[in-house]
């Protein structure tokens, strides 16, 4: 056995830090006992054989390495991405065992059909893009050679971000899990990756066969804690694959239900991130722009007429808010059926803000009762203190129900509004269910193609989006959430409680192929609720795609959130380290004032400096 055990530095890496065991004899201990009942727990499952080639792959600094090289007649290989790591191996470990730094991509330099056995502990648990390294392993396997591999799994889960806080182990509601996305390994472990039984067999299980899954337990014996691992082999025919064959979810609802889940969970990690950003130093100025047109109403205060669409680099602002407004009216009013009439109708403005649509439907309200609501207690104070009458306006909270009896209006719009509800967006839609009158229309705009590279940055590939969510957490202030939606995904949610009538993929307000999409829809004459707007249809994959897209988008949104969130925190180091500096100066002058003010040569002139400061006073 090789005596000789890694720095510190380089156990850490692996977990072993001095938090955590505060003695150097307690790290080399555990780091031994881990060593040694990892490759006992290997060899339990896969006796050794003479010849046998096998690949450490993410070595680290050799903890289970260390105990192949005491077996003798093995040809080992160990790679890892940590360049010091594999300097320090190469310093410590003999010869006979070839060592070397991997790329964090494939290739690894090995020929095809390679090794007996390749151990992986501790490396797909951190590895978010796992696919390509999966099918990497598999080619320099040998058919039939096996692959061991661990993972975060029931009994790791308790100590990672969202167990910590108390949220439970779901088997059938992981699949694959990712927190701490975008962390940097130098920074602690990187990425944290939770898998559950199911999915491992369902998707690793295209590429190798699964001969063995454990959920706890690897190295520590049979307990009830510790990571999940398996043993997969390779065929001895192996079919050629991609990642994203890999990747792609299957019919199992269980796909649809964990990218769900999943989704949120990353949510809460964003608003943590949000929160910790919102709670640091900032400041914001707002721009003064002067209004120019002359309208019909008076038009609301800038912050105001700026909070439903930002009005930065108009000219005259007002001039562009008016027919922003005057747009969304005439796409309205447009797409009602032919027979319409506004004449003793009872209509909504669900989210009219300060108004900017509903002031265009002064007309209407003539022979018409017609109302709005919203969130923001300033724009509701405004506009009953300025458009009303001829309109009517109330206040609602973020949440259903809205103050108004059942069955009780024929037309209600929201315009941009869900395109900011995220979690609120079923029991909103059985609200405005229930307001309108039987045959009731519902006319709502949405983000989709029109949007798509300005609101996620990608081109529209309505296979990747369903209702997917960005932003989430995000103030009002600066837009709130943004949520996409694909026609197909409102054709089949909206859809069970409202008839659809009419559907354009974009162009709301604006020139075809930009702007929001928009929906008129019929409300159909049954009983609805908001898990039957949110169930996802059995066997419906493009509903497991869009999420696990979404889950992507989100991932690269708490990158940016983490990237900032260091910037910030190299600031508050800075403004800290400037302070304690001016500190220091501060207290070295008040040292020297004080030994000034006791010294002689003070005390005796004191009678000169009080007879020279009445002076000047006298001179000015």
């Amino acid at each position: 056995m090789i005596r000789t055990l890694p720095p510190d530095e380089l156990m850490i890496r692996i977990g072993i830090s001095s938090d955590a065991f505060p003695t150097r004899s307690a790290r080399e201990n555990i780091f031994e006992q881990l060593g040694v009942g990892i490759h006992q727990c290997i060899r339990d499952a896969i006796p050794h054989e003479d010849g046998q080639t096998i690949l450490d792959f993410g070595c680290g600094s050799g903890r289970v390495l260390r105990c192949f090289a005491s077996e003798s007649g093995l040809h080992l290989t160990g790679c890892d991405i940590h360049h010091p790591s594999i300097a320090w191996m190469e310093a410590n470990f003999p010869p006979p065992v070839r060592l070397y730094a991997n790329s964090e991509t494939p290739p690894l330099p090995e020929a095809d059909d390679t090794f007996d056995l390749i151990y992986c502990g501790s490396v797909f648990s951190h590895l978010t893009e796992w696919a390509p390294w999966l099918l990497e392993l598999r080619r320099i396997l040998k058919p039939g050679g096996a692959l061991v591999a661990s993972f975060h799994g029931v009994g790791y889960w308790s100590e990672g971000f969202h167990g910590a806080r108390g949220v439970p182990w779901d088997e059938d509601n992981t699949g694959m899990l990712v927190e701490h996305y975008g962390t940097s390994f130098d920074d602690g472990w990187g990425p944290a990756v939770y898998v559950s039984e199911w999915w491992v067999r369902e998707h690793w299980g295209r590429a190798l066969n699964i001969e063995r899954f454990e959920p706890t337990g690897f190295g520590l014996g049979h307990t009830n804690s510790g990571q999940a691992w398996l043993i997969a082999r390779k065929p001895p025919t192996a079919r050629s694959l991609t990642p994203s064959d890999l990747e792609a979810p299957s019919s199992d609802v269980r796909e649809t239900a964990a990218a769900l889940r999943g989704r949120q969970l990353v949510y809460d990690e964003i608003e943590q991130l949000t929160n910790y950003l919102r709670s640091s130093p900032n400041g914001q100025t707002e721009a003064k722009l002067e209004t120019t047109a002359e309208p019909t109403f008076p038009y609301p205060p800038l912050e105001l007429a700026n909070r439903v669409g930002s009005l930065e680099g108009a000219t005259e602002p007002m001039k562009y808010y008016d027919e922003i407004g005057l747009r969304a009216y005439t796409e309205i009013v447009g797409r009602l059926p032919p027979d319409w009439t506004f004449a003793g109708k009872r209509i909504l403005d669900f989210g009219c803000g300060a108004g900017r649509t509903l002031r265009h439907f002064a007309t209407e309200a003539s022979n018409a009762d017609a109302w709005g609501c919203d969130i923001d207690e300033h724009s509701i104070r405004w506009l009953d203190e300025h458009l009303c009458p001829p309109f009517h306006v109330f206040l609602n909270g973020p949440e259903p129900p809205l103050d108004q009896p059942s069955t009780s209006f024929d037309l209600i719009w929201g315009v941009s509004v869900f395109t900011h509800l995220t979690d609120s967006w079923s029991h909103w839609l059985v609200e405005l269910h229930r307001l309108l009158k039987t045959n009731g229309l519902l006319y709502l705009t949405f983000m989709g193609s029109g949007t798509s590279q300005l609101i996620a940055g990608e081109p529209w590939d309505e296979n990747k989006v369903g209702m997917n969510v960005l932003k989430y957490g995000q103030s009002w202030d600066l837009g709130g959430p943004m949520v996409m939606h694909s026609p197909w995904w409102i054709e089949e949610h909206w859809g069970r409680a409202f008839e659809i009538i009419s559907l354009s993929p974009d162009g709301f307000g604006s020139d075809p192929s930009f702007g929001h999409g928009s929906v008129l829809m019929r409300k159909r004459d049954q009983t609805i609720d908001a898990e039957i707007l949110e169930q996802i249809a059995p066997g419906d994959t493009r509903e497991a795609v869009a999420l696990a897209h979404n889950v992507k988008q989100l991932r690269a949104e708490a990158v940016d959130l983490r990237r900032e969130c260091s910037h910030v925190n190299s600031l508050l180091r800075e403004s800290l380290e400037h302070k304690q500096a001016l500190e220091a100066e501060i207290a070295d002058l008040n040292g020297r004032l004080s030994i000034l003010e006791n010294s002689r040569s003070w005390n005796l002139t004191r009678p000169l400096r009080s007879v020279a400061q009445r002076v000047r006073l006298a001179t000015r």
